[in-house]
């Protein structure tokens, strides 16, 4: 990938003071959930510590690394949807829990979003794609339990669909 860090003021916006149609909170409220199983070599955790800076407005995460946690901004409106706090452990490195921004995505699709997003970042396909396919299960088993009218349907799996795979550009088209 040939990333270079990003750090939190890599980004060329003031992440609270964007315009918008309403005002967010001075401190978001998040809402905290524990993670298990998101295990990073010392070498993936690095790369995951590295971030990623959008490159164009259609890109659609800001994250960085500060004190052992990272912030998942959406790119366009600064949003912070995620921070996940990680912890040494004797094989590496482990995403403990995550704070999220309620009503960004259902509860129990949160943890299957972060891991794709973090194990994109980590350089680990195979684990990015064992946790894209959670999510992409948990978005249509939602929408289908919900019993959208097609339309709706489609724009809300794009939407989920988007979430993970905006970082390298592949809309699910």
């Amino acid at each position: 990938m040939g990333r270079i860090r990003a750090l939190k003021e890599s980004w060329d916006f003031d992440i609270y003071e964007v315009e918008r149609d309403e005002e967010l909170p001075e401190e978001p409220v998040f809402d905290e959930l524990i993670l298990s199983g998101m295990v990073f070599t010392p070498k993936e955790y690095e790369k995951v510590k590295l971030g990623v800076v959008p490159g164009a407005m259609e890109d659609k995460w800001f994250i960085y690394w500060e004190n052992d946690k990272v912030y998942c901004h959406r790119s366009w409106g600064g949003e912070c949807a995620f921070v996940v706090r990680f912890a040494a452990e004797e094989e590496g490195y482990s995403a403990v829990s995550v704070e999220a921004l309620p009503d960004f995505i259902p509860c129990e699709q949160i943890p299957a979003a972060v891991g794709a997003l973090l194990y994109y970042l980590a350089e680990n396909p195979a684990r990015q794609l064992e946790y894209t396919k959670q999510y992409e299960d948990l978005v249509l088993n939602k929408a289908e339990q919900e019993k959208k009218d097609m339309g709706a349907l489609v724009s809300y799996v794009m939407f989920g669909i988007q979430i993970l795979r905006g970082l390298d550009g592949d809309y699910g088209e």
